[in-house]
């Protein structure tokens, strides 16, 4: 580019910095909330990754059993073979602090003298500090009710060495004595580490109730010739209930649970990035129609075709790596925000805990520079071909480009309606998610390429009611609309995008949120439920006794009891949740199956080895009605015949279900995770709970919860869950209104002289900025109109596609008018709030000044 030209760029740049700096601030919003929702997402992951490792260290391969755990001598047994060089054993569960906060922590067992080969974080570092630095490992072995922890966790917990801390596991009240603190170096492994007691395997084994027994044994097998005959002598050790497998495999469950929750945040996120493309394109567009006598001068000068597409793409990168830059910095700080509701989220849904500090990666960073300057580059790209084709004159003459627009409007449609059956032909045949999300963005394009000529169509019929009502000041608004439709065309479609993806997600989440609490109320059928109060996903051995359930039966006022069992099994190469249900007679009613036939399921649910699964278990695991599935049980692997599948909204891969009689016959496992309380007519609930927690033996706790209360936490689960969603939501609104209030600051102020001929007539202030603000809140109704359709579409599609290709979930799908009236409300409000500044100083123009050149 010769330096006329680019003092030309810098010049004309320099007269517009308000155009400008709206643009950047539409494409760094866009890049902002791509880099944030990949940097929380990263980061989740690696603080889940370095949490496994601080524990794990070296380790190749884990041998695990069920829920009952590992009879520990298997551990001594793979020793005396000789078989297995290096393993060590650990004991693992979660318990709760007694006290108001009710702070989650990770209990972990391990064999000091067995862990230095494994390299794990904690033994790092704890080995470092030495008796002098806080940490006495001898003392961890000999002396019972000892643990290690951080001095981040410490702090947390507010104790320091030698003091001890009540805790409650299960339904047990334990007490824990701070031996040692240890001071990790640096921050990541210091988070992996965090709310994490470290103690010795018996000690482990006495506080989470599994005397005898092992969560699982970590080993290091080293590659190489013999490591197939290694593993399968180890397997020929091992009993049935026993598997070994890769290290990671556990990790690459977690993974593939959270992937669908990740998915629909990048697909969010890149659906903001969309509507800023809309305002990059526009603004462009803008910048070479505003040029347009100068770009025709160059040319009539004899500046080539390549030399103006080339100062346009220059500005265009120019622009676009200052605002992806400042984007990037805006996402790293949004990221912390992300990363902490997303923490919550996995918390909450998945039932690991994780407390993950921001990572940021250079590649993710590269990645936003990329996307952010390739979004602003192809968005110029057509002006740019535009300001290129045309002859001089063309170029000079603006009615020539509105001619030429409108000449295209029968071509765009037609390409936007196929699009649109593009867009349905991708996602329908397939059940793959990432098709399913590029069958919605092409969906969006589809109804905004038809934008144009629908705001065309609209115009025709609301001009003459307006002009039949408001005369010439009625008739001109309508009219400016359609004259300047290279450019109202594009802002109307980048607000009806955000629009409706807003409107769409909004209706999505009502409808999920109606089924899931339609749902739990016909689930949780009970009066009171009774439960342990520290988290039930703790893999120890802890639950409710069959003696308590008969107590419980036996109290005054009590009419029945049904009780569940919640176990992770294995299940090929993965782990599966099972519950087991003592079902009460009103109990069997809270089951809606979508396929199988009640009357003839629950008899052989009853009696037979015959398992319910629910519909997202059958959807994302291939499964049907008639079909056997192979679960790993304490005497070895059983087929069990599936015989219904019913609706149920829990996270995860799904969930196995069978009787309370068929899980003991298979498992020695006695106890319950959960028991439903259904009282006799008019009594008192808040009197038979206080029995109930009454019946628990001295040093135990019992944690009985009205059925309304757990509708009312479970919701609120809910809602902290899609919390993320709604701030991308509002995010992608942001960056529309600023589309919307930059294509207007510029339509506005390149009809200067069109204003200037209308104050020299006789239109007063008043009367222009009247003028003004009905065609903005023209263009903000078609928008909100046209949103209205494709919003239906996004929500049946995320209802219908991605959250059924995500979770296996079927919802149900009921239009809200009042969503929907909210929508086109907001199109209206940011249509004429954008047009509000505008309004003003054209108002304020005198009419020689408007009428001047420039």
């Amino acid at each position: 580019m010769t330096p006329i030209l680019r003092r030309a760029s810098s010049n004309y740049l320099k007269r517009h910095r308000g155009q400008l700096a709206l643009t950047m601030l539409g494409i760094a919003l866009g890049v902002a909330v791509v880099v944030s929702v990949e940097l929380a997402k990263s980061s989740a992951l690696e603080a889940f990754d370095q949490a496994v490792r601080a524990v794990a260290g070296r380790a190749t391969h884990r041998i695990s059993a069920g829920a009952e755990g590992l009879e520990e001598q298997i551990y001594v047994a793979l020793r005396r073979t000789g078989v297995v060089g290096l393993a060590a054993p650990r004991v693992q569960g979660l318990a709760a602090t007694d006290d108001a906060a009710r702070r989650v922590v990770r209990i972990v067992g391990v064999d000091p003298l067995a862990e230095r080969a494994f390299q794990s974080e904690w033994y790092r570092y704890a080995d470092r500090s030495g008796g002098a630095g806080g940490v006495d490992l001898t003392r961890l072995m000999i002396e019972p009710g000892t643990v290690l922890v951080t001095d981040e966790t410490a702090r947390r917990l507010g104790v320091e060495r030698g003091q001890s801390l009540p805790l409650l596991i299960g339904t047990e009240r334990q007490q824990v004595t701070f031996t040692g603190i240890f001071s990790p170096q640096d921050a990541a492994t210091g988070e992996a580490l965090s709310d994490l007691l470290i103690t010795d395997i018996a000690t482990a084994q006495e506080l989470l109730g599994m005397i005898g027994r092992l969560s699982y044994i970590d080993l290091i097998v080293p590659e190489g010739a013999d490591a197939a005959e290694r593993l399968h002598r180890i397997r020929a050790l091992l009993p049935t209930t026993a598997e070994l497998t890769a290290h990671g495999s556990g990790q690459r469950s977690v993974r593939e649970m959270t992937r669908a929750f990740y998915t629909n945040l990048t697909a969010l996120s890149v659906l903001s990035l969309l509507v800023g493309m809309f305002l990059v394109y526009n603004t462009m567009t803008f910048l070479v129609v505003q040029r347009r006598e100068l770009i025709g001068g160059l040319r009539a000068l004899g500046v080539t075709r390549q030399q103006i597409i080339q100062l346009i793409l220059s500005e265009a990168v120019i622009i676009g790596l200052i605002a992806t830059l400042a984007g990037v910095l805006i996402g790293i700080v949004l990221s912390h925000f992300f990363l902490e509701l997303i923490a919550k989220t996995l918390s909450q849904a998945f039932f690991f805990r994780i407390s993950p500090g921001l990572s940021v990666s250079p590649l993710i960073v590269a990645k936003g520079i990329v996307l952010g300057v390739g979004a602003t580059v192809v968005s110029a790209a057509l002006p740019a071909v535009e300001a290129a084709r045309y002859s001089p004159l063309q170029v000079m003459r603006r009615s020539q480009i509105e001619t030429l627009t409108r000449a295209l409007l029968t071509r765009t449609t037609l390409g936007g309606i196929a699009v649109l059956a593009a867009g349905i032909a991708i996602m329908l045949p397939t059940k793959s998610l990432a098709m399913g999300f590029l069958g919605l963005l092409v969906l969006v394009l589809g109804f905004a390429l038809m934008t144009p000529l629908l705001t065309v169509l609209m115009m025709a019929v609301i001009r003459p009611l307006l002009a039949r009502a408001f005369g010439v000041i009625g008739y001109l608004p309508a009219r400016f609309v359609t004259a300047s439709l290279s450019r109202t065309g594009v802002a109307v479609s980048a607000l009806m995008v955000a629009v409706a993806v807003s409107i769409g997600l909004q209706l999505m989440v009502g409808n999920f949120r109606s089924s899931v609490f339609h749902w739990l109320s016909d689930r949780l059928d009970a009066d009171l439920y009774v439960s342990m109060p520290a988290p039930a996903s703790s893999g120890s051995a802890s639950g409710l006794s069959a003696e308590l359930k008969q107590h419980i039966a036996a109290l005054p006022g009590v009419e029945s009891v049904s009780t569940i069992r919640r176990i992770r099994v294995r299940k090929d190469n993965s782990v599966t949740r099972v519950n087991a249900y003592q079902m009460a007679p009103s109990s069997y009613a809270g089951f809606r199956f979508v396929h199988g036939v009640p009357e003839q399921i629950w008899p052989a649910f009853e009696q037979r080895d015959v398992v319910i699964v629910t519909d997202s278990f059958a959807w994302l695991h291939h499964v049907h009605v008639g079909d056997a599935l192979t679960l790993r049980t304490d005497s070895g692997n059983r087929p069990f015949r599936v015989v219904g599948i019913y609706t149920d909204y829990n996270t995860g891969s799904g969930i196995i279900s069978m009787s309370r009689r068929t899980f003991e016959r298979h498992w020695r496992d006695r106890r319950f995770s959960g028991i439903g309380v259904y009282a006799e007519q008019g009594v008192d609930l808040d009197r038979l709970g206080r029995e109930i927690e009454a019946l628990g033996a001295p040093g135990q706790l019992l944690q009985v919860t009205l059925q309304q209360r757990i509708i009312e936490r479970s919701m609120e689960i809910f809602d902290q869950a899609f919390a993320i969603t709604d701030v991308l939501r509002w995010l992608a609104a942001t960056i529309a209104f600023v589309a919307v209030f930059s294509a207007l600051m510029a339509i506005q102020f390149e009809r200067r002289r069109e204003f200037g001929i209308l104050r020299a007539n006789g239109v007063t202030p008043g009367q222009l900025r009247r003028i003004i603000y009905t065609e903005t809140g023209l263009m903000g109704l078609v928008a909100g109109v046209l949103a209205l359709p494709l919003a239906v579409c996004i929500a049946a599609t995320l209802i219908f596609v991605i959250n059924r290709r995500s979770f296996g979930w079927r919802m149900e799908f009921v239009l809200e008018p009042g969503v929907l009236l909210q929508g086109l409300g907001l199109a209206v409000l940011a249509a004429l709030l954008a047009g509000i500044v505008p309004a003003v100083k054209l108002s304020r123009l005198s009419p020689a000044e408007a009428l001047r050149t420039e």
